[in-house]
């Protein structure tokens, strides 16, 4: 989740800039919210060392694709799902976003899921659909693997 946070806290120091050049903050203003920004990018790369090691993600995902395999109970593949979906929005027919779990984040779970998901919706027996599932964040996780690599 550090390069989710580290890529927001980028893009708010850019538009902090951008309002200051364009004379919406005054100095003061601009000076104290870039204090702020930094203050907290610089705890991000000070708790860098503490994140989840690429071996114990790639583990984990392995065992999440087991565990709902052989979850045989609907309240288990709830609470299975719950351990990875903070939020999920709706609009309607249509999932507009989804947040993951802190911990979802840090295993890697923005790069490993379908943004494209199947569903059946309650109460309509064996119809299944294609929904497109944003998610929270992906774009941030996908821009910081391309610089990683």
């Amino acid at each position: 989740m550090a390069w989710v946070d580290r890529a927001r806290l980028d893009r708010q120091l850019r538009e902090l800039a951008l309002a200051h050049a364009a004379e919406s903050l005054s100095d003061d203003e601009y000076l104290v919210g870039r204090a702020d920004l930094l203050a907290q990018r610089a705890s991000l790369d000070d708790a860098r060392g503490t994140g989840v090691s690429s071996e114990r993600a790639v583990e984990w995902l392995r065992v999440l694709g087991t565990t709902w395999r052989h979850a045989d109970v609907p309240e288990a593949k709830a609470e299975l799902l719950h351990e990875i979906f903070e939020r999920i929005t709706v609009a309607g027919p249509m999932i507009t976003s989804a947040r993951l779990t802190p911990s979802a984040y840090a295993h890697g779970r923005a790069l490993a899921l379908p943004e494209k998901v199947v569903a059946r919706p309650t109460g309509v027996g064996r119809a299944i659909t294609t929904h497109d599932m944003p998610i929270e964040g992906r774009d941030e996780w996908l821009a910081a693997a391309r610089r990683q690599a």
